[in-house]
């Protein structure tokens, strides 16, 4: 069975020699599933008769752990394999994307082992960069990973941030280069209140992104463990609804003075994925639903404002663990 499903008709000839494509599906399966994360990334960028069947085939990877961390103007993944075998020096690899100081560059780091490597790509915005080498990962991913973390750092005082030398740009899946010490650390200056206007729209856009690219699979994408720490309330269910995990915990990133709604996640009782979570911790965000609707998770650490009398009447009988914290504020 030849792989005419991901190979043009006309792709061969009498004349032309065998190629890795022509070997047989269940073959070809068992190679990628084989040969690494990191090998199944630099395949997909060979040609787009390998990109397609990559796609849809989904081999299996020993991808075990995602850590996304949005900071102002700037994100960082870690990303943890369960072989080492991935990497040379070890089956970790952290990768920074970063604003430039030119308008529409981003800038790219990658470390392992203590070696970093200094990338540089003069067009796209960090955020964009980041879902054009990761979107693919996330929507191939067919094993369920131990852990996985989206968070969106707190606004800042700060008015002024650094930015990375530039280097020759190189995709963060391609070969391994020597290591670049940097020579110099630019410093910008922007107010602190634009800054952050700023972040929050880089949050909210790359919440949505997440939400459409988790939605668009076929199956739920599973983690034993999730944690999430955004703005609103809404990305939170935007992303419990695509994703299946035995562990949620859920932070709210501050805002400060800044205006803001009142963040509740009433609806949470509602996500399917709560039926079989094992535990759920809250902070940030208020519930004021019964308590009633959490009676079938182990654990659960949630915060209240108040509580009604029917509620700690039901804590008493489930032998549950309440925990009251009075805060004390000067008198101005």
């Amino acid at each position: 069975m030849f792989l005419s499903k991901w190979t043009p008709w006309n792709f061969f000839s009498k004349n032309e020699k065998p190629a890795i494509m022509d070997m047989p599906y269940l073959v070809m399966t068992q190679i990628l599933d084989n040969v690494g994360f990191l090998a199944i990334q630099n395949l997909r960028k060979t040609c787009k008769s390998f990109r397609n069947f990559i796609d849809d085939v989904k081999p299996n990877n020993e991808l075990k752990k995602i850590d996304i961390f949005l900071e102002h103007h700037r994100l960082t993944v870690k990303i943890t394999f369960d072989n080492d075998n991935n990497l040379e020096n070890g089956g970790e690899v952290t990768v920074m994307y970063k604003e430039g100081k030119e308008q529409n560059c981003c800038l790219i780091s990658k470390t392992y082992k203590s070696s970093v490597v200094e990338f540089n790509k003069t067009d796209g915005h960090f955020v964009d960069v980041f879902f054009h080498d990761f979107e693919p990962i996330l929507m191939n991913q067919r094993s369920k990973l131990t852990d996985m973390g989206i968070k969106i750092a707190s606004f800042s005082y700060q008015d002024i941030y650094s930015l990375s030398p530039q280097s020759k740009f190189q995709s963060i899946f391609s070969r391994c280069l020597c290591s670049r010490f940097q020579k110099f650390e630019s410093v910008l200056t922007i107010p602190a209140e634009k800054r952050n206007s700023q972040h929050r729209k880089v949050a909210n856009d790359m919440m949505n992104r997440f939400g459409q690219i988790l939605g668009s699979r076929t199956v739920p994408f599973e983690t034993k463990n999730l944690d999430l720490k955004v703005f609103k309330q809404s990305q939170i269910f935007g992303i419990l609804r695509s994703i299946k995990t035995n562990s949620l915990v859920g932070n709210q990133a501050f805002q400060f003075f800044e205006e803001e709604d009142t963040q509740t996640l009433d609806a949470i009782p509602k996500c399917e994925t709560l039926k079989n979570m094992e535990y759920l911790r809250i902070g940030g965000f208020g519930m004021t639903n019964s308590i009633t609707d959490f009676m079938d998770i182990p654990e659960l650490c949630i915060k209240r404002e108040n509580i009604s009398r029917n509620d700690i009447t039901i804590v008493k009988q489930s032998r549950f663990v309440i925990i009251t914290k009075k805060t004390n504020y000067p008198t101005i």
